[in-house]
């Protein structure tokens, strides 16, 4: 099991799924960016029906991944804190 924290201007979402290698998890949201619907922004549910991925409501946990879609990026959730580090 895997947990990816989405993050975007509408907030931040938690997603657990199965265990896959990071660049399989790029490619699966590579291809939810490409498809889904920009007026409706559908990214999320799309993302679940697609792959099977499901929404867990947790205020904190440790991730594995944190995808940034604003910037469009994946980050391993320690690269993502050194990240913000360096942005303080």
């Amino acid at each position: 099991m895997i947990l990816l924290e989405i993050e975007y201007y509408k907030g931040d979402i938690i997603l657990r799924g199965n265990t896959v290698p990071k660049k399989e998890l790029l490619e699966q949201i590579r291809l939810i960016e490409s498809k889904y619907d920009h007026e409706e922004d559908n990214f999320v549910a799309m993302l679940c029906r697609v792959y099977g991925y499901e929404r867990i409501d947790i205020d904190e946990c440790f991730v594995d991944y944190v995808y940034d879609r604003d910037i469009g990026k994946l980050f391993t959730k320690t690269n993502f804190r050194a990240l913000n580090k360096q942005k303080d």
